[in-house]
């Protein structure tokens, strides 16, 4: 019966070509194609069926469903395709283009198909054509929406010190779906003139009037980059510049471990343990990891020193063991001092600051992450280290305060005395380094306009985060009441009166404290406001706001700026959400674009010309944007 059900499933396919013919008890036995009137066995399958159908010359349209036994001819390539084939393998494998001139190669793309392997020269000019289609293509894909823009760039200098300057952009699409794509990627000598800001921002200007138009000013709202004095400067020469939060996660984390003494000498030892870890391969070999070196370039490597060294103490004992006199004594002061006092600063340390760790690592790799979640994880930190410095102020080991947080079950701290003494040079760093993000606009809009994270907000910042949007809104709201008056000059309407109302108090369940906040909007504000034909006044839409905030499901699949798009429901908060939750949350897209360009320039292709590199960093990084961009073109 089985066989019967999943052949009607099928015949309703192939209706059009195949009449089944049914039994007294149900079986099919027979069926009767439409083509050539004939009527065949099928024994309640459809391998008869697709065998005849594929035989048949009756004139039809029908193709035959693949099975696992059903073989067919490979589609034929054209020397086309296998141009393009050749140049996408070169350009994902980060082969040479030398590869084309191998005999084996050659015979392997030319086998039993009319076609020649393309020369070095003729892959060197597809890359050439391959770029510009793709420069052309994103032209096309910004042009098409008129949705803000923000962007990140950075500097970067390969193994031949030649200078390149690498930008990205960040937008919602026509359907609202967020884009990060590279733009640029510049061969930017240091020259006379140096890497000064106003020489950056000319070239990104540059590439701004290419890719957006002329009106670039009106698109681009927000520059994302690093601490550096001329790129500081240059963002600023571009549009609303904002710092990068794992950059300042890591300056925090650099000078806690390298200002507190006895961090800094533990991290010392471990270094050393690193760099024999490199020298010596029995004793790399008798570790369960390698050891990495503490650098001050390198993001995490700090804790990931102390974490490693730490996890590798037994080991590293049983090998100092075993050891013969000249290591034995010239390992001696680091291992002793490890076993005094360092292992276990390495242990506590690490504990105190992996949630900074964690943080900037969210913002690594190939997961994008938006200026939304900046807040909600910068509180989280502190809050959870709040607390570990009231526990070691009693001279507890926070047993308890860590079993409540998922990544920290049965851990505690082992000397809770020099946390203590950890506690000033902390705040003096986080102070520096990261209280002013809780403080920016841009990432308080972001948290408040994302209904992901509106609710885990302190009241404290949903006050401060509701003044700002009443402000954005109000600026939105006046541009469009301009443009209504320039139309049709009526008379000025009067100006509506806005309560924004007292802050609310803090208490320590937020969660339950950020529902009850939006719960009270809609009788959070009063006066007598006219609603315009097609657009609402900031006091309708806040109301309209609070409502979507308590209804709307706070599933991280959700797509926030779906929740904003009905037809003039949110036409002030709209434009502002697709400015501030397209910015990226540091400027991780543009460092990841010269890991992809360090990963083509290895030692063996030191003579590659900038123009190939630039090129090839462009098309790789872009290939997966693109495919998905030309389908909504």
């Amino acid at each position: 019966q089985a066989d019967v059900n999943e052949l009607k499933t099928w015949h309703e396919d192939i209706s059009g070509d195949v009449e089944l013919i049914f039994e007294d008890d149900g079986e099919v036995k027979r069926f009767k194609c439409l083509r050539c009137k004939r009527q065949l066995n099928c024994a309640n399958g459809k391998g008869n069926i697709n065998r005849h159908l594929s035989r048949c010359k009756g004139a039809s349209s029908f193709q035959p469903r693949l099975t696992s036994r059903s073989f067919v001819k490979p589609e034929k390539l054209t020397q086309a395709d296998v141009n393009e084939l050749v140049l996408m393998m070169i350009l994902e494998t980060n082969s040479t283009f030398s590869i084309v001139e191998n005999r084996h190669f050659k015979k392997l793309v030319s086998h039993g198909r009319d076609v020649k392997t393309p020369s070095r020269r003729k892959v060197s000019n597809d890359l050439k054509s391959k770029y510009y289609e793709m420069r052309e293509a994103i032209r096309n894909l910004l042009c098409n929406n008129d949705h803000p823009l923000s962007i990140t760039f950075d500097l970067w200098t390969d193994k031949l010190t030649r200078g390149y300057l690498g930008v990205t952009g960040h937008f919602f699409d026509i359907n609202y779906i967020l884009r990060s794509v590279l733009l640029s990627v510049e061969h930017l000598p240091k020259g006379v003139q140096g890497h000064t800001g106003e020489r950056i921002a000319s070239h990104i200007i540059k590439e701004l009037r290419f890719v957006v138009g002329e009106n670039w000013k009106d698109r681009v709202k927000y520059a994302i980059s690093d601490g550096a004095s001329n790129v500081v400067n240059a963002s600023c020469r571009i549009a609303i510049s904002r710092r990068c939060l794992q950059h300042g996660a890591q300056l925090l984390l650099f000078h806690f471990c390298t200002t507190e003494s006895d961090i800094a000498t533990a991290i010392g030892h471990c270094n050393y343990l690193a760099r024999y870890c490199k020298l010596s391969q029995r004793f790399r070999a008798s570790l369960p990891m390698v050891i990495s070196t503490a650098t001050k370039t390198r993001w995490n490597s700090y804790l990931n020193s102390c974490k490693q060294a730490y996890d590798c103490r037994v080991a590293t004992r049983k090998y100092y063991e075993q050891a013969d006199k000249v290591v034995h004594k010239a390992m001696k002061p680091h291992i002793v001092s490890l076993e005094e006092s360092g292992y276990a600063i390495c242990h506590d340390v690490t504990l105190l600051l992996q949630l900074i760790a964690n943080m900037s690592d969210s913002t690594e790799g190939e997961k994008y992450v938006t200026s939304s979640s900046v807040i909600p994880q910068l509180l989280k930190a502190k809050k959870f280290i709040d607390k570990l410095f009231e526990g070691v102020a009693k001279g507890t080991t926070c047993t308890d305060i860590f079993s409540e947080h998922p990544d920290f079950q049965g851990r505690a701290f082992v000397n809770p005395s020099r946390v203590h003494g950890w506690r000033d040079k902390f705040y003096a760093l986080w102070d520096t380094y990261l209280e002013g993000f809780l403080e920016d606009e841009a990432f308080l809009l972001a948290s408040l306009l994302d209904i992901r994270r509106a609710t885990r907000l302190d009241p404290q910042y949903l006050t401060k985060a509701k003044d700002v949007l009443f402000k954005e809104m109000r600026k939105v709201y006046d541009s469009l009441e301009k443009k209504r008056l320039d139309a049709s000059a009526p008379s000025t309407p009067s100006t509506p009166t806005i309560n924004i109302g007292p802050p609310a108090e803090q208490d320590e369940r937020t969660n339950e404290k950020a529902m009850e906040f939006f719960a009270s909007i809609v009788g959070d504000a009063g006066g007598d406001i006219e609603i315009k034909p097609w657009y609402n006044t900031p006091v309708e839409e806040w109301k309209a706001f609070g409502k979507l905030v308590n209804s709307s499901p706070k599933s991280e699949d959700v797509n926030p700026i779906s929740l904003y798009t009905k037809k003039n429901q949110f036409c002030l908060i709209l434009p502002i959400a697709l400015s501030v939750l397209s910015m990226p949350a540091g400027e991780a897209p543009s460092e990841r674009i010269f890991s992809i360009s360090g990963n083509i320039l290895r030692v063996f292709r030191s003579r590659m010309a900038p123009w190939t590199l630039e090129f090839m960093t462009y098309i790789k990084k872009n290939q997966i944007d693109i495919d998905n961009a030309m389908k909504i073109l």
